[in-house]
């Protein structure tokens, strides 16, 4: 905890709230030595905190002992109460616990108000605010001993303890505009009111200073580290961690793969380290922009699922974002290209993810600074191959109409092969009559044995051939699939011979030097005078 987050959680009302009211009906010896605890606990938290820790955590042990089931009932309730009391950070979960204990057995006890009021600073320390303010209200009507101003003090320590600093600025403004006679809290109000100007002045300057760029970062820390409760200080927080993941040496590169594309980039800082510093970020600023904290949550994602191989934790953070309104669209983009990962073209969860990204539109280009810069197109050409591994469908002719294909797949132009595979015939032959001066007679020759009948589909086998023909340069695994499952199922007929000619050029292209001989032989045997061997 910072020196200034502590400076504002141990104001005058959270000491009373920690240190008053010690059951002095207890008159036993135990508690009599938990007491004196932790009262030596809490006034040793600032200067202190190891020891303070050390002496709570000892109240903590000795209070539970007062618990055991076969001490009478109160002291029992004594017991849970006092350890309610050893508001350490370091014990904040076990604390928990005992209050569930306490509101369960004891609903209606003695000690409820003040357990009330514990339980509404932790539920302020875990993030949740309007827990904490519920259970500070229910304790000012139980007991009384909450007055207006303790519950504020309270309250905005709680805030101040869950990190929740916009809420707690929010909550000072509110006090100052209601009653500016309310002195318990000007020290507060100044503290925030001159912090965030002074971090607004240096971050206005930043970028015009002539200072070295090492100076710089090292002097935002320090703006952070004082003015942590400023608006933009988690901005500032992202900026530092950029900036050392920018430096050299960059020795940890990360290769990644979707499909056919490929990206490297490299970084200063290993996986660990960087995830280290942004689940940091997320525990420091729970109440940043939300924009600031979906950024966040993709690159943790990113670094989890590309970089580490942690498919669970990678979807906890898809589900965070999930939950952020302006971050719908963009959760879908991201969920759809973690579904790729490691997914093979023709599978159907791959069809699924690439049919949502189709839906996706708006969002392309993308780069989100892991995956492959994509266009549009790119992920169009995949749904395009995707559907016909599997079958020709209507609604795909539009598709192909309208993309731009890159170069010929073996010197010929895509769109008449991607019209072929999906059983458009004649659209096929006008593409093919458009470009005939630009394919050599051999290819031509090739491509004129699909046409006739015009209005005829292809037989299945034809147009699986002509699938693995789109797929040989960038999927050639899967066009070895499809030709092989061709050459089964139709030997000596028409696209027998094709299937052998491709097979034989991708085993060749791939570096199998063997089995491109062998097949080129099986070619020789059955089709003498093919073209393929001309």
């Amino acid at each position: 905890m910072r020196k200034f987050l502590v400076k504002f959680c141990v104001s005058s009302f959270f000491i009373a709230a920690l240190s008053t009211s010690l059951v002095e009906s207890a008159t036993s010896q135990e508690s009599k030595i938990i007491k004196s605890n932790l009262e030596k606990g809490i006034l040793n938290y600032q200067d202190h905190p190891d020891e303070s820790l050390a002496i709570l955590g000892s109240a903590f042990s000795q209070a539970l002992k007062l618990t055991a089931p076969s001490n009478p009932k109160e002291i029992r309730e004594i017991g849970f109460y006092l350890a309610s009391r050893c508001l350490h950070p370091s014990l904040f979960p076990e604390i928990e616990s005992v209050i569930e204990a306490y509101l369960k057995e004891f609903p209606k006890g003695k000690y409820l108000g003040q357990i009330l009021v514990n339980k509404g600073i932790l539920d302020y320390e875990n993030g949740r605010n309007s827990e904490g303010r519920e259970a500070l209200l229910k304790a000012e009507k139980l007991s009384g001993k909450v007055g207006k101003k303790q519950l504020l003090a309270l309250e905005i320590d709680g805030l101040l303890m869950g990190k929740n600093y916009k809420s707690a600025g929010v909550l000072l403004d509110k006090i100052a505009k209601k009653s500016a006679k309310h002195s318990l809290f000007k020290a507060d109000q100044y503290r925030f009111k001159q912090g965030c100007k002074e971090f607004a002045t240096f971050r206005k300057d930043f970028d015009k200073s002539n200072t070295d760029i090492e100076t710089k970062y090292r002097l935002l820390e320090k703006q952070i580290d004082k003015n942590y409760f400023a608006p933009d200080a988690p901005e500032g927080s992202l900026q530092i961690v950029k900036f050392e993941d920018s430096k050299l040496p960059a020795y940890n590169g990360v290769e990644i793969h979707l499909f056919d594309m490929t990206r490297v980039s490299s970084h200063h800082l290993s996986a660990a380290k960087r995830v280290e510093k942004l689940e940091s970020f997320l525990n420091n600023f729970p109440e940043s922009d939300e924009e600031i904290t979906g950024r966040v949550l993709i690159q943790l994602h990113l670094i989890y699922l590309l970089e580490m191989n942690d498919p669970e934790k990678s979807a906890l953070c898809l589900e965070k974002l999930q939950k952020l309104k302006s971050f719908q669209t963009r959760f879908l983009m991201e969920e759809s290209l973690a579904a790729l990962v490691n997914s093979d073209l023709k599978s159907a969860r791959s069809y699924a993810s690439l049919e949502k990204l189709m839906a996706l539109k708006s969002l392309f280009p993308f780069d989100d600074g892991a995956f492959p810069r994509l266009e549009y197109k790119d992920v169009q050409r995949w749904f395009l191959l995707s559907s016909l591994i599997k079958e020709s469908k209507s609604g795909l002719k539009e598709i192909i109409f309208n993309l731009e294909f890159k170069a010929g797949i073996y010197e010929i132009p895509p769109k008449i092969l991607f019209f072929l595979a999906n059983n458009n015939k004649v659209e096929a032959y006008a593409e093919y009559q458009t470009s005939r001066k630009d394919i050599s007679e051999k290819n031509a020759a090739f491509l004129e044995t699909f046409f006739l009948p015009l209005y005829n589909p292809l037989p299945d086998a034809e147009r699986r051939l002509i699938v693995a023909l789109l797929l040989a340069e960038d999927f050639p695994k899967i066009s070895v699939d499809l030709l092989t499952s061709v050459i089964q199922t139709t030997p000596a007929k028409n696209s027998f011979q094709h299937a052998l000619a491709i097979l034989a050029e991708i085993y060749q292209t791939c570096g199998n030097h063997d089995e491109a001989q062998a097949v080129w032989a099986l070619l020789r045997k059955y089709f003498p005078k093919s073209s393929w061997l001309k």
